[in-house]
């Protein structure tokens, strides 16, 4: 198969791919298991911290059906502004 002219990704003239054992093995290198993770910590010392495990809210927020928060955009050709739009079953 011929090279493609304008190949997205192909790197500049000169650079070579780092080989994947190679790559594992720098990743490996620098790279250092987590330990002493604390638990229970205050929310006000929480701040620029990462989840070790997803949390879930324990009820629903707002507990019930809001419509309060949703919106609409429209996009296209208008004739004349303001507009009326129709309002639809659906």
């Amino acid at each position: 198969m011929k090279p493609l002219r304008n190949d997205c990704f192909a790197l500049p003239p000169g650079v070579n791919w780092t080989p994947v054992e190679e790559a594992l093995e720098r990743l490996r290198s620098r790279l250092h298991p987590v330990v002493d993770v604390e638990h229970g910590v205050p929310l006000a010392q929480a701040n620029g911290r990462i989840l070790a495990a997803d949390i879930k809210a324990p009820r629903a927020h707002p507990p019930s059906c809001n419509s309060a928060v949703d919106g609409y955009a429209l996009a296209g050709p208008i004739d004349e502004v303001p507009c009326t739009l129709p309002l639809v079953d659906g």
